[in-house]
């Protein structure tokens, strides 16, 4: 494993953010759809380059993406995180909730009012809303208010078909932090190591199920668990920073808690990781 620092230099975000929003219009364009909206994370980061609370957003419509074919995207992103997604995105708007309010028609109606005048703004009216998914009180706001609906499934998968030049050069920065990743489990894992001192288990939640949180561009603390996700958060915190170096201090503040387990009654009863000869 090279001790050289893991040199994310070659992929430059901004480009690839217009790429990929590039060839999702080409992609629309060809479909014949004039307008798509997206509430999957992964489509709205692929159109816009944002990303805010990617778990809770699968399943919670609190965040949306109104993409023209011609055009500047425009983001309905939830109010506390509007200046988030206003670092990337041009034009970011409050995304006006619904779901857990007791008028949840009114609200829903005043969200579908937003996106019908925001289709009109982008030279779409009266045009078909290519979507990727709806909750129900959305898609019934919207179909009150005239509006068809065609699947955007096709479009955004054939987008994503042909790799822009950009994203073959974030696969060679993935995959070498993955073989980096596995060189370090490789060299962690010995007969007789738990997996919480080797660094292989996710830290318990904290309190009220909150997990420790960091600033952006924060060192990531050598000590705790779950290894995976702090090599990750790590590569994303410091992009010019040797991994290697971080990852001996890891293995270094893993031996000290192998050497003190027995001392620490909160350390977790993990069975020892057995390696077949």
């Amino acid at each position: 494993m090279t001790d050289a620092p893991l040199d994310t230099s070659i992929v430059d975000l901004p480009t690839l953010r217009a790429e990929r929003l590039a060839s999702l219009q080409a992609a629309m364009r060809s479909a014949g759809a004039d307008v798509a909206l997206f509430f999957m994370p992964g489509n709205i980061r692929y159109a816009t380059g944002t990303a805010i609370m990617t778990v809770y957003s699968m399943s919670a419509s609190v965040r949306c993406a109104l993409v023209p074919a011609e055009g500047t995207p425009i983001v309905f992103e939830h109010a506390e995180s509007a200046h988030v997604s206003a670092r990337i995105a041009p034009d970011v708007r409050p995304f006006a909730p619904w779901e857990y309010f007791d008028d949840l028609e009114a609200r829903a109606g005043r969200w579908a009012d937003e996106i019908v005048a925001a289709i009109a703004e982008v030279g779409a009216a009266g045009s078909t809303l290519f979507v990727d998914k709806l909750a129900t009180p959305a898609l019934l706001a919207l179909i009150e208010r005239g509006v068809r609906f065609a699947d955007v499934g096709t479009v955004s998968m054939d987008a994503r078909e042909v790799k822009t030049p950009q994203e073959l050069r974030a696969f060679q920065v993935n995959a070498e932090l993955g073989m980096r990743l596995m060189g370090a489990v490789e060299a962690a894992v010995q007969p007789g190591v738990r997996e919480a001192p080797a660094g292989l288990e996710q830290p318990p939640p904290d309190g009220l199920g909150q997990r420790h949180r960091q600033p952006l561009g924060a060192p990531v603390a050598p000590e705790g668990g779950g290894l995976l996700r702090r090599l990750f958060r790590t590569a994303g915190a410091h992009s010019r920073s040797s991994l290697t170096t971080w990852l001996a201090r890891t293995a270094e503040a893993s031996s000290i808690r192998t050497a003190t387990a027995h001392t620490d009654h909160r350390q977790p009863a993990t069975r020892p990781i057995e390696i077949n000869p």
